[in-house]
């Protein structure tokens, strides 16, 4: 969890860290002891679940990200970003601009309109 969050935790609420280095308290047991509770909360935790089924992971992977990964090769970024709402939700940066939102508030920088980068 991100430092401090912890405290904000309701009985009964869940939140997902996929990131160890964002995890405030993060258990060493791997698969062995995956769930502790450290401040009351419920912690499950292991390392890299998806490398225990590494084939099955890679499957599902390209299976979920394979249309995209086409439809950037095919077209462009530009104009697939500017045809696909699900890809254009997943640009962060463009030639060193900050587009999406989040990402600006979060480091303080300028966020540049997605839509400039879009094709006509």
């Amino acid at each position: 969890m991100v430092v401090g969050v912890l405290k904000e935790i309701k009985e009964g609420e869940y939140r997902v860290a996929i990131v160890p280095a964002i995890v405030e308290y993060l258990a060493r047991d791997g698969h062995t002891h995956p769930v502790y509770i450290e401040e009351g909360v419920v912690h499950y935790c292991v390392a890299n679940m998806p490398g225990a089924v590494a084939g099955t992971s890679t499957h599902a992977l390209t299976n979920a990200t394979g249309r995209y990964i086409l439809e950037l090769t095919n077209k462009g970024w530009r104009q697939a970003i500017s045809e696909s709402p699900a890809l254009a939700k997943g640009l962060n940066i463009a030639e060193g601009k900050v587009v999406l939102p989040q990402v600006a508030g979060l480091f303080g920088y300028k966020q540049y309109d997605i839509a400039s980068f879009r094709t006509q």
